[in-house]
């Protein structure tokens, strides 16, 4: 019962998400469809059997039985434009509207996904964002695991990633982005060791991250020496340490990252050790004994880093902040498909809707902060997904318009209709094995 309860609540919640992106990408057509003119049919909220339809002003509305979204029906769309549908005039059909009228139209939903991410964003970053503390550091790698890609490539802790397959990284946020969306080839990682660049090339290993695959070559930033959380109880607390006290000296010897902290104390069998922190402006020097604990079957304090800060952007800033975001992902975005084109990352790296469903539903679980900027992201995802030029996408229609603006001409309504249909057929095939490969994670 309780793993029908959590699938029907993911289920609830990904019908949730999905149907308010997608009805502000059918908006976005509607609103300047109506602003050109153009004749609509019907403005449906949901798709299959009709629960109920009122008839407006301009056109139908509709509610239908499954609300994961919607659609806009224009008049002659892909409709034989010698055919009229009543009390509609000839030159408001779809196919009569003037090309640069059409393509914004067609762009429209687009701009709406993006307006939608765009207005999340800014309005989480002006109540507060949490972002990893190296985002304004470089990308030092603090620690590489025993037999992993990166040690057997001759990477070491204190090297600094400058780019990873041939992109340059300014922080470690950027560096393990590339990392974990290259799965399937080795690739080089340019770095800096004592002053000197070299290349290592390394070979990823895949692991999952909420059923969905992600690169991995086995490093971890270089954290600073900063504590984030105190156990209670614990003999850092105990001592009195505190969260967000910077450590200087373990046992005499000067750290600057955290992982140099967990080597000074590697070894420690319970024995005192002093250490010398910084507390606001003052510098203090405390006395802790670590503790054995059952569970790590080791000496420890009880502490752990700080990896994040709570940021505060305020007004105008939040919408400066909300641009980066959209850049990061919609780059990421298009950087995603060309590495797909690539062979770099395999088709099962895609999130289909089993996978996107289980991560809604576990990041509504963590609060609507974290929901609402999960919405933002699909937002970006969906709105330049549209835009790929493939027939049945609004890329694909894009793009018919392109070639009619370069003939000067409107290709014959056939020709449009088996464009559509191949590229409807495509797509099907495409969907059907993402869908196949998402739940075969699952099992």
């Amino acid at each position: 019962m309780h793993l029908a309860g959590t699938i029907i609540f993911s289920l609830v919640i990904f019908i949730a998400v999905i149907g308010v992106i997608v009805l502000f990408h059918e908006m976005g057509h509607y609103i300047v469809g109506r602003l050109f003119g153009f004749a609509i049919e019907a403005f449906s909220i949901g798709f299959g059997p009709k629960i109920a339809e009122r008839k407006g002003r301009y056109n139908l509305w509709q509610l239908r039985w499954i609300l994961a979204g919607g659609y806009v029906k224009f008049a002659g769309e892909l409709d034989n434009p010698e055919e009229l549908p009543p009390g509609v005039a000839r030159e408001a059909l779809f196919a009569n509207r003037k090309r640069w009228q059409r393509f914004l139209v067609l762009v429209a939903g687009v701009a709406a996904n993006v307006f939608l991410a765009y207005a999340l964003f800014a309005g989480l970053a002006f109540y507060g964002v949490d972002e990893s503390i190296t985002r304004d550091r470089p990308a030092v790698i603090g620690w590489v695991a025993d037999g992993s890609p990166a040690q057997k490539a001759g990477l070491r802790p204190g090297d600094t990633i400058l780019s990873v397959d041939s992109r340059r990284v300014r922080n470690w946020e950027e560096a393990h982005q590339e990392i974990y969306t290259l799965m399937s080839k080795p690739y080089v990682v340019h770095f800096l060791r004592a002053g000197k660049e070299m290349d290592a090339t390394v070979d990823p290993v895949t692991v999952e991250f909420l059923h969905q695959p992600m690169g991995a070559i086995g490093v971890a930033a270089a954290v600073p020496a900063i504590i984030g959380a105190v156990a209670n109880p614990s003999a850092a607390l105990d001592a009195g340490l505190k969260p967000l006290d910077e450590i200087l000296e373990v046992g005499g010897a000067k750290v600057q990252y955290w992982d140099q902290v967990q080597q000074a104390l590697l070894d420690n069998k319970g024995t005192p050790v002093t250490l010398k922190i910084r507390r606001g402006a003052e510098v203090i020097e405390l006395q802790a004994t670590p503790r054995y604990v059952p569970e790590e079957k080791r000496y420890l304090l009880g502490m752990r880093p700080q990896e994040q800060v709570f940021v505060r952007y305020p007004f105008p800033e939040c919408f400066f902040k909300a641009g980066r975001l959209i850049a990061d992902n919609s780059t990421l975005a298009f950087r995603t498909f060309a590495k797909l084109a690539e062979r770099k990352m395999p088709l099962s790296a895609l999130s289909g809707p089993p996978t996107l469903a289980y991560i809604s539903g576990e990041v509504a679980r963590t609060g609507l902060y974290n929901l609402l900027y999960l919405v933002a992201v699909i937002s970006v995802q969906i709105g330049i997904f549209n835009l790929l030029p493939v027939p049945g996408l609004d890329g694909g229609h894009v793009f018919v318009l392109a070639i009619e603006a370069i003939i000067r001409r409107d290709l014959p309504l056939i020709v449009k209709e088996w464009i559509m249909r191949v590229g409807f057929a495509a797509l099907i095939l495409l969907f059907a094995a993402i869908i196949v490969l998402d739940v075969m994670k699952f099992f």
